[in-house]
């Protein structure tokens, strides 16, 4: 539930975050990564 409201919050303020947008989807990428879920 926690997950799917991030996603929608993240939905609403990637507009507002645009140039920073791939980079942080590469860090979160990263970091599930690092905590070995899958992906």
């Amino acid at each position: 539930m926690m997950i799917l409201y991030g996603l929608e919050l993240w939905t609403t303020m990637s507009p507002l975050l645009t140039p920073r947008w791939q980079q942080g989807m590469a860090s979160l990428k990263r970091l599930f990564r690092k905590s070995g879920a899958p992906t």
